[in-house]
């Protein structure tokens, strides 16, 4: 597994992850820089400060369910001083979805379109979220999922609690 510091840019890039893209970037250029392939994704919060929440959730409706939560149980989800806030992974053994397809996938829904999504909806409760970053690590020989689960897990354990943005293993 890799060794992961949930804090470090340097770290992250020492583990082969690419990219680091704010959000912004991502949605205007329809992912046009994301891989092609199966892999694990972060979203960063690169601000030493705790961030501001909307009442109202930018995200999409996704089969009608309203992406927004109460702002105590945010406040209450915020790890403090975590640049990484959200661990999502795309592929797997029977699926062909790739980094680029799921994250744009993720982009639209925080432009509020209906798409599916729903996994770390908290992102679209962040005020000025268009300034977050994604990082992404292609996994071609493994199951993604695998990664994604032992990093939350990892996370988990270092921090007492899941990513931000993260609502289970």
């Amino acid at each position: 597994m890799m060794d992961i510091d949930f804090n470090s840019i340097e770290n992250l890039k020492e583990n082969n992850f690419t990219g680091f893209f704010p959000i912004s970037h991502l949605q205007e250029t329809r992912c046009k820089d994301v891989a092609k392939i199966r892999g694990i994704y972060f979203v960063l919060h690169l601000l030493n400060t705790k961030p501001s929440f909307l009442e109202n959730s930018i995200g999409g409706h996704y089969k009608g369910r309203n992406p927004t939560v109460n702002l105590e149980k945010l406040n209450m989800k915020w790890v403090k001083g975590v640049k990484v806030i959200y661990i999502g992974k795309t592929g797997g053994e029977n699926s062909k979805e790739s980094l680029k397809s799921r994250i744009w996938c993720y982009m639209r829904f925080g432009q509020g379109n209906p798409t599916a999504h729903w996994g770390g909806r908290y992102i679209w409760q962040i005020y000025d979220s268009n300034l977050l970053q994604i990082c992404w690590k292609p996994i071609p020989n493994e199951n993604p999922r695998d990664i994604e689960k032992n990093l939350i897990e990892k996370f988990e354990n270092q921090f007492g609690q899941l990513p931000f943005a993260n609502l289970q293993h």
